[in-house]
């Protein structure tokens, strides 16, 4: 799970100082790295995720969509493996997720 910069910065008005710099590898093998720590909780609607652990950076992904100033977000397979159901139905612009009981995962539908 990789979080833009802006994000970091929407999350946390002082980010802490204790992160663990860790490297993405990207499907090119190109490495990035960021910051590795601990998100405050974050709000999908009715969902909420809980101490989930996200690498902040700078990453391409981000400049490549044109997602530096704004708050962004792409889930990893350590959140999305937590759901039961995910369908991602781009004709309807509609997101379905059902949760299996996973720790870090509250409510939803």
């Amino acid at each position: 799970t990789v979080g833009n910069l802006a994000l970091r910065d929407a999350l946390m008005r002082h980010p802490p100082r204790n992160a663990t710099r860790t490297d993405i590898i990207g499907v090119t093998l190109d490495v990035q790295s960021g910051d590795y720590l601990q998100a405050p909780d974050i709000d999908f609607g009715r969902m909420q995720v809980k101490g989930v652990h996200v690498t902040f950076g700078d990453m391409y992904l981000f400049q490549h969509w044109g997602m530096t100033d704004e708050p962004a977000l792409t889930l990893g397979m350590d959140l999305l493996g937590s759901f039961d159901v995910l369908i991602i139905d781009y004709a309807r612009k509609e997101l379905q997720i059902r949760l299996r009981d996973a720790p870090h995962l509250i409510g939803g539908d």
